[in-house]
């Protein structure tokens, strides 16, 4: 398939600390300090069925801390399968976490994939992102 499907601001989480748990619930993981960190709104169901799909799945995240968004896509389970959300982001491969522009994340995400940014379908709830990718 062609297409790439990325998904931002799946989870929040201030003033706690890794390492993250997995809880019976396989859309919240635990942080060190006993804060639940949970997918927003349909976003497990979301990244199942893109998965099911075969489609292409990325993270381009301007997250304060990557290690901490790594390890929460390395948690997150999203079938019953225990695919995690790193499994279906290519085992990481099409991980882009770190500070910088969201065109920065983008044009290595379609360095990776050969994927026109055309063929790209971008999720975001900050305006300031969605301008910036746009």
């Amino acid at each position: 398939r062609s297409q790439m499907h990325l998904l931002t601001e799946m989870y929040m989480l201030w003033g706690d600390s890794p390492p993250f748990s997995q809880t019976n619930d396989p859309g919240v993981l635990r942080t060190k300090g006993g804060t639940n960190v949970k997918l927003i709104g349909n976003v497990r169901e979301i990244w199942r069925e893109l998965h099911e799909q075969g489609a292409t799945v990325g993270v381009a995240s301007r997250s304060d801390e990557p290690a901490w968004a790594k390890e929460c896509l390395q948690k997150f389970v999203v079938d019953d399968k225990g695919t995690t959300m790193w499994n279906v982001a290519g085992d990481g491969r099409l991980v882009e976490i770190y500070k910088g522009s969201k065109q920065d994340h983008f044009r290595e995400l379609q360095r990776k994939t050969n994927v026109p940014f055309s063929q790209m379908i971008f999720f975001d709830d900050d305006t300031t992102n969605t301008r910036d990718v746009g």
